[in-house]
């Protein structure tokens, strides 16, 4: 009796054996399949048209679990009965800004661009050290921003207040995170971004993150996306540079995670907007105490199997103590002694850090400024990272950072052999009366 494949035509064949190809490059080995979803950021083309039910403000439910009036889109969701509807609000208490500070004048040309040109200003923030002239150009597309503008470092563009401790961030809320990945190209033909971690701007050439990055080698190709909010939206008006040189910290130890700060030098500068901005590094002797913090990052959803989240998230964070910080540590690693260089911070009664999370900022309030940051620290450790696995909520988890100001005079002496000015991530004095808007 033939066999079934004999009967078939040649151009039959030739699809039953693309078909098998692609089930088995698809559904291949489990572990393999795992370290392929994990990290791609690219939207599968089936999800992408399930994508107008915005996850950040809405869910699929039964239309009968939705109250009345909340039903954003019936068409848009992946299970038949299910609708979208608009979520309750969910988000950080963030104080409200109050007293907005224009330092730059803004017109409008007629081609629709805005052209803002900061005032040359000579600052001075400490006793008998004199910051020199600084002079600021920056011509953007986009609109322009009422109160603190771009002209600042460390600033959030927004002033919304919310409820809880964790939620999406809003678009351009955060300019100065970034996306830190690579390109490879699928068994299909199609250019893929793989996401290795979090990074932050302190300049315009340079990005600060974690040394223990994943692929942070010579040998990879990296790149960084600024003014990125939604990773799998790659018309998301974002800069993308390619990383030119990696500066790690030469006392950085890999097992240990001391001194695990690395510089980023790009091959381009990015340009300063609504949506990309450097945050501030403090001085050395700088108190939170009284301050509120944050991390904000693309780590997964705790007791999912998403590994990377589409949306940043942030997360507040309060800092702890060397003392207590060496205690929690030592009911996971016994006998651990904490070195100076590392701040621990946790969240009062859950966790949200996981181990895509590294590389992303511990920032925190300028001491009197309710809407300014400075970067505090850099995620490196947590228990899910040390152990390798999924991310769950619970309490009591430590999460270990590098602490910025252990390495503030290591970055200016860096940025200076790069002939860069450290004045751009130092906040500028409130008290300038240049900075008051003409009457």
């Amino acid at each position: 009796m033939p066999s079934v494949a004999s009967n078939l035509s040649a151009m039959e064949r030739l699809v039953l054996f693309l078909v098998l190809l692609f089930l088995q490059s698809v559904l291949g080995h489990p572990q393999e399949r795992q370290m392929f979803y994990r990290k791609t950021t690219t939207q599968d083309p089936v999800s992408a048209f399930f994508s107008s039910c915005d996850l950040r403000t809405a869910h699929c439910v039964r239309s009968e679990d939705c109250r009345n009036g909340n039903i954003l889109n019936e068409g848009r969701c992946s299970v038949i009965g299910h609708v979208c509807c608009k979520k309750e609000n969910t988000a950080v208490v963030f104080p409200d800004h109050t007293s907005a500070r224009p330092v730059i004048t803004t017109t409008k040309t007629a081609t629709s661009s805005t052209t803002t040109t900061p005032r040359t200003r000579t600052t001075t923030t400490k006793p008998k050290t004199k910051k020199p002239t600084r002079t600021t150009t920056t011509t953007t597309t986009e609109e322009p921003i009422t109160g603190w503008l771009h002209a600042d470092c460390g600033v959030r563009q927004s002033s919304t207040s919310h409820e809880i401790d964790m939620r999406d961030s809003e678009r351009g809320e955060f300019p100065w995170n970034v996306e830190i990945f690579s390109k490879f190209e699928n068994d299909f033909g199609f250019q893929q971004n793989v996401f290795h971690c979090g990074g932050t701007l302190i300049d315009d050439f340079v990005v600060v993150t974690s040394a223990n990055c994943e692929n942070l080698r010579s040998s990879t190709e990296l790149f960084i996306s600024a003014g990125v909010w939604n990773l799998n939206d790659l018309e998301d008006n974002r800069q993308i540079r390619k990383v030119a040189k990696i500066i790690k910290h030469p006392r950085f130890e890999q097992g240990s995670r001391i001194a695990s700060i690395a510089l980023l030098i790009l091959d381009d500068q990015v340009d300063f907007s609504q949506r990309v901005n450097r945050i501030c590094i403090p001085e050395v002797d700088t108190d939170f105490s009284t301050s509120m913090c944050f991390v904000t990052g693309w780590g997964g959803t705790p007791n999912s199997n998403q590994t990377i989240r589409p949306y940043m998230k942030v997360v507040e964070m309060q800092l702890l103590e060397h003392s207590m910080c060496t205690k929690d540590m030592r009911r996971t690693l016994p006998k651990y002694e904490l070195h100076e260089s590392f701040q621990c911070a946790n969240e009062e009664s859950a966790n949200h850090l996981c181990p895509f999370d590294v590389g992303s900022p511990l920032f925190c309030t300028i001491p009197g400024r309710q809407q300014q940051f400075y970067q505090v620290g850099i995620f490196v450790w947590n228990q899910f990272v040390h152990r390798n696995m999924a991310c769950r909520d619970g309490y009591g988890v430590v999460n270990l950072f590098v602490k910025m100001q252990q390495f503030r005079h290591w970055i200016d002496k860096e940025l200076e052999k790069l002939g860069r000015n450290r004045n751009i991530y130092i906040p500028q004095p409130e008290d300038d009366d240049e900075d008051q808007p003409e009457l």
